[in-house]
């Protein structure tokens, strides 16, 4: 950036650098600007100095203070913009959330998870899957294996 009145002019050919993560510099900016909530300074991958603008965090993401990080393990993110390692809450029972999930992913045919899983866990080759009327069995504990 480059400081202009009230601010001391600058005297350089080249401009200051911009400082930190959580503040950008567009080009000919006066001054640095505070990154937006729920969103990260760019361009990524370069120095944390030298941020010249920022996106907002898409879903599976979380931001804060200009740094982009993906939902953890066993929560997922719907929508864009979140701030929160939470992001848009726990796994449900009966589904899996791996890091950076959109989504709940339902557990499949002889598997199960609880809440706030990143994995569903398989009831084992013995299982089959289904009750003893033929209706699908829960995939919300332990305990649905033997049903």
């Amino acid at each position: 950036y480059c400081p202009s009145p009230p601010l001391q002019p600058s005297t350089s050919a080249t401009g200051l650098e911009c400082g930190r993560v959580d503040l950008y510099c567009e080009a000919g900016s006066e001054k640095p600007k505070n990154v937006s909530l729920g969103y990260y300074t760019t361009p990524l991958g370069g120095r944390n100095t030298t941020r010249s603008g920022q996106a907002q965090c898409e879903k599976g993401y979380w931001c804060e203070a200009g740094i982009r990080r993906k939902c953890p393990a066993g929560v997922w993110g719907e929508k864009a913009g979140m701030t929160e390692r939470k992001c848009s809450g726990f796994c449900p029972a009966g589904y899996s959330c791996p890091e950076g999930s959109t989504a709940p992913i339902e557990c499949g045919v002889n598997e199960y998870s609880t809440a706030g899983a990143w994995m569903c866990i398989s009831c084992g080759a013995d299982s089959l899957g289904k009750g003893e009327d033929g209706s699908k069995r829960c995939k919300d504990r332990r305990l649905c294996c033997e049903q």
